[in-house]
């Protein structure tokens, strides 16, 4: 046997150490609660019923990647008659026939399955993403873009849905590090120049706001401690204080104008607010 030939037994048989070495750390994780749902796919345990209940999931690996198949294609056509919310139970149901856990993922499928799992998943991934982006639900769409870039780091599209995603979410530096990668990897893309654009517009105005609001802030804060100063020298002379620290009544005042300037700050600086 030649000298590359032992080393990939010996490659195999490290694989085979880890993936043992991992189960009881798999196993552990495994939802012993009849009331939660079994996969990740679903938010509740009534949902995941309902799917099973409908779809009739396959026991054979491929007619499982034929069945997902066929939902992504049902969902790309509501998809186009704008039924996003219907087009978004169908991807769901597509990657239900393609939903393994984990240990299933890691011990029972081959590794060209697993390759295949992830290419049939990637595509779903993304149309989850622009559905949610068209109900401006920005959670769900950042999430599925990053699902998606698990599986292809590189993927445009899915770097370009969750930098729009986390732009309205008021993520400024999430969404211009995603675009700043995706222009490396495509410079002549013209949609994420121009979403590049309306970042920094947005961060422009952000920084702007910010300084407004803190610096009315501080001059209230400067008002209130002339008024109390004035209180404690009713007859307009200088006091001079053998406590060169603020009252306890001043400090209240400030963390009240800072709370109060932070709530305006969570308010306006969103970017939400603008771009509706």
């Amino acid at each position: 046997q030649s000298t590359w030939g032992i080393q990939k037994s010996i490659m195999a048989e490290q694989e085979d150490a880890k993936r043992e070495e991992s189960i009881p750390a798999m196993a552990d994780r495994i939802i012993d609660d009849p009331n939660e749902p079994k996969s990740a796919l679903f938010k509740t345990r009534e949902e995941e019923i309902k799917i099973e209940e409908e779809e009739n999931r396959s026991c054979f690996y491929e007619q499982r990647v034929e069945q997902a198949k066929t939902r992504r294609v049902e969902g790309n056509e509501l998809f186009k008659q704008n039924e996003y919310d219907q087009a978004i139970n169908r991807y769901i149901r597509a990657l239900y026939h393609v939903d393994f856990d984990e240990l299933q993922f890691q011990f029972e499928l081959m590794d060209n399955h697993r390759e295949e799992i992830e290419q049939v998943r990637l595509p779903i991934y993304l149309n989850l993403a622009i559905c949610h982006l068209k109900l401006e639900q920005y959670d769900e769409a950042a999430e599925n873009c990053t699902k998606a870039l698990k599986i292809d780091k590189i993927n445009v599209k899915a770097l370009f849905r969750r930098a729009q995603a986390q732009a309205k979410r008021g993520f400024i530096d999430e969404a211009r590090s995603d675009l700043v990668q995706l222009l490396k990897l495509d410079p002549g893309n013209q949609a994420a120049r121009a979403e590049l654009r309306v970042v920094r517009e947005l961060d422009k105005r952000s920084t702007a706001a910010e300084k407004q609001i803190w610096s009315n802030a501080f001059a209230k804060i400067a008002q209130e401690a002339d008024a109390e100063a004035e209180k404690e020298s009713p007859n307009g002379e200088q006091v001079q204080r053998h406590d060169s620290s603020p009252s306890q009544g001043l400090i209240e005042k400030i963390t009240t104008y800072i709370v109060h300037a932070i709530a305006v700050m969570e308010k306006y600086l969103n970017p939400m607010n603008w771009l509706r």
